[in-house]
């Protein structure tokens, strides 16, 4: 990321200094790493233009980006600082396409991934990404440093912390059995709530057995009354326990749907706001409004996002710059 000629940063005595505190960074063009430390790096410039500081009073500041940029890559780019061979670098590695196989680690610090689709696939999926909570130490630190804000560093941390939380909350429907069982589900967690086949004929058959269980139970209750009083009374027994039982099925599917329309909704609204992260341009504010409908709907965001997001607004409503 030296200055070329085509970033006119030619002669630059700014630039000249921050090049010297770009470590690993320094033979880095034309890729991610490359874009975000440039964005942030010409903030910093321009600020201490604007105020008349000299570019080694800077040295501090570029220093702290480049470390700031190095660990927000380590937590979401484990494969940046992980040594080869090692069990953490096998996990993530795997997951890579063929394509970013060949690349150097560094070169990228986040991509957009589908959360929801790495829960259905598994481990070895491309969008299984499992990222630590040291994001949330991360944009803590991000916060309070208002001069290290900028567009590029803005959606890399609110798409990986929407990406997270839903997937975090995919998986623990997915894995949480008492999760299913309150909400009625007892396999096939996205086939259910997407209306998918996957998974009918155990319902029916469980549904089938259920049925003749409470029948049974219903015909046992009411010979048993006949025998002991009459005939009308053993009618009365059954019939009238049948009903009950219809009632208490009607009562307990009706609060599971409740409970399933609530996740439903929920899923829904996390996986469009997480799509919403890869188009462009894209407006801060609306982002944060559809962030904001969500959470009244049920939703519960990473406390992060919300300060990130308002920040972005403040420097301009209508897109990241």
């Amino acid at each position: 990321m030296y200055p070329t000629e085509d970033d006119k940063y030619e002669d630059d005595e700014y630039w000249a200094v921050a090049y010297k505190h770009y470590g690993k960074y320094s033979s880095l063009s034309c890729c991610q790493t490359h874009t975000v430390l440039k964005a942030a790096l010409s903030k910093v410039i321009q600020s201490a233009k604007a105020n008349g500081a000299s570019p080694d009073s800077i040295s501090y500041l570029i220093k702290e980006l480049v470390q700031f940029v190095e660990w927000q890559q380590s937590v979401l780019n484990p494969l940046a600082i992980s040594p080869d061979g090692s069990l953490e670098q096998i996990e993530y590695s795997r997951r890579l396409s063929d394509k970013l196989k060949k690349e150097d680690p560094i070169t990228w610090i986040w991509i957009h991934r589908n959360p929801i689709i790495g829960v259905e696939e598994g481990e070895t999926s491309w969008h299984y990404w499992p990222i630590s909570e040291t994001i949330d130490e991360i944009c803590d630190e991000y916060i309070r440093k208002p001069w290290l804000q900028c567009g590029a560093i803005d959606r890399i941390l609110v798409d990986a912390l929407i990406y997270r939380e839903t997937f975090c909350f995919s998986l623990a429907l997915q894995t949480n059995t008492t999760l299913l069982v309150s909400a009625g589900l007892s396999s096939g967690l996205f086939a259910s709530l997407f209306g998918y086949k996957k998974g009918r004929l155990f319902d029916s058959l469980k549904a089938f057995l259920t049925t003749t269980f409470r029948l049974g139970l219903s015909a046992v209750l009411g010979f048993a009354a006949a025998e002991a009083h009459d005939w009308w009374l053993g009618i009365l027994v059954g019939v009238g326990f049948w009903v009950l039982l219809k009632i208490n099925l009607y009562l307990s599917n009706a609060e599971r749907a409740s409970y399933l329309k609530y996740v439903r909704s929920c899923l829904a609204e996390m996986q469009a706001c997480s799509e919403m992260m890869q188009k462009y341009p894209l407006s801060p504010k609306y982002l944060r409004e559809r962030l904001s409908a969500s959470a009244d709907k049920g939703v519960v965001w990473p406390v992060g996002v919300f300060p990130i997001l308002d920040c972005a607004i403040q420097r301009n409503p209508n897109t990241w710059d």
